[in-house]
């Protein structure tokens, strides 16, 4: 599939539509939650560090980079109830980067990535924040 220059394909209720791409922004979360594959890597930011119960980032945003095969990220998702969870999926066709918006991730809340190369079917998966 070829996007335009700041697109990026969004999978929405088994249809993939192009959206504008989110920008980059937070801090980096660590190793532990980096999902990698040949030619193929995903992670998570932290946003808006609260110092309440301990210390967590309230929002959680997903970025994929490619470095020539065709991937998808998975930005999953679980809360308190089942209307919380989702599984947000980013397809970045040969090399570039993209990311999801910025959700929400209080207390209650996992979230997690996996990426796919989907050029040799091979995925992996972060823990879980």
């Amino acid at each position: 599939m070829a996007l335009l220059a700041g697109t990026t394909a969004v999978a929405v209720g088994g249809l993939t539509v192009t959206a504008p791409a989110a920008q980059a922004s937070g801090t980096y979360l660590g190793d532990a939650y980096v999902a990698q594959v040949s030619g193929c890597k995903a992670w998570m930011n932290g946003l808006d560090w609260t110092s309440a119960s301990g210390g967590y980032y309230q929002k959680t945003q997903a970025m994929l980079e490619s470095w020539g095969p065709d991937c998808r990220m998975d930005y999953v998702r679980t809360g308190p109830t089942a209307a919380d969870g989702f599984d947000d999926k980013r397809y970045q066709d040969g090399p570039g980067t993209l990311s999801t918006n910025p959700y929400w991730d209080g207390p209650g809340y996992r979230t997690w990535v996996c990426v796919v190369n989907l050029d040799r079917g091979t995925s992996n998966c972060g823990e879980k924040y």
